[in-house]
């Protein structure tokens, strides 16, 4: 398969899997004999959920995924990441506590691994 053809349906398993999580949460309802919640008869919901399903694609091409099963974990991931971040009180990102100088080089040496030595994601 192509380059090209393999990121499209990347990029499909990520929104795919983002708009996955609302049938779930839909199944859930029925499943529970509950109505069905209000916010899935409203058009603007579905545009903004749409919207957010694309950007879960654009993740997955973001970070060149090149597997199915990486790409649905991406896709299923970004709304529920972006939804616990937009409900985080803001006071509680004042206590985040700063990285010593030791974790900072823990950190870059991840990020940033030796060139000559092997490559991390293969």
């Amino acid at each position: 398969m192509n380059a090209e053809l393999a990121g499209y349906w990347m990029f499909v398993y990520g929104a795919g899997a983002s708009l996955a999580v609302e049938v779930a949460e839909i199944v859930l309802a029925y499943d529970k004999n509950q109505p069905l919640p209000e916010k899935y008869t409203k058009f603007l919901y579905w545009t903004a959920r749409i919207a957010l399903a694309i950007l879960a694609g654009g993740l997955v091409l973001a970070y060149e995924i090149k597997s199915p099963g990486s790409a649905i974990h991406i896709g299923a991931s970004a709304p529920l990441i972006l939804r616990a971040l937009s409900q985080m009180r803001p006071e509680r990102l004042q206590h985040i506590p700063e990285t010593t100088s030791e974790e900072s080089a823990a950190i870059g040496r991840i990020i940033s691994p030796d060139p000559s030595g092997p490559d991390p994601r293969n």
